[in-house]
């Protein structure tokens, strides 16, 4: 008599173990290869962040430095202090005399003008060089610019 072997549907055991050894295998350096990847990004995301925080300082600087006139725009440089003359506001002299200088500024925030640092004015001749006034009595007439229209600033 022959007999036939009917073939099981399904995995056997066997099969079954040495499947989940070999993913497991796999599993584990797939594992370790996004762990090193991690620590990887984080230590590149932790020294442009250590760049980052001193080249802010050092971008604002040369940003500030940029807006300085080309002649007369550092009053003094030394190994440790540079004091640079940086413009913060346009406007037009409307009026001189014993009064103060009378002018239209702008931006017409009167929160800038009183802030720290403010020492002085500028100004520029027909010529295109600027004269610098240390101090001296400056009036901004954002609100009130009948001195300005007297004179004939419109």
């Amino acid at each position: 008599m022959i007999s036939r072997i009917i073939p099981r549907k399904g995995v056997s055991l066997v099969e079954l173990l040495v499947g989940i050894a070999i993913l497991g295998v796999v599993g584990m350096g797939l594992t370790r290869i996004m762990v090193a990847q991690a620590r990887y990004f984080d230590h590149q995301k932790t020294s442009n962040k250590a760049r980052n925080v001193s080249r802010g300082p050092l971008n604002r600087v040369v940003s500030d430095i940029r807006m300085v006139e080309a002649q007369s725009g550092i009053s003094i440089a030394t190994p440790t202090l540079i004091r640079a003359r940086v413009p913060f506001a346009i406007g037009v002299v409307c009026v001189t005399g014993s009064g103060g200088t009378h002018l239209s500024l702008l931006p017409s925030d009167s929160a800038m003008y009183a802030a720290p640092g403010y020492s002085g004015y500028a100004w520029r001749d027909g010529q295109g060089i600027y004269h610098y006034k240390v101090g001296g009595n400056v009036k901004d007439e954002n609100g009130d610019l009948t001195s300005c229209n007297a004179a004939g600033v419109g």
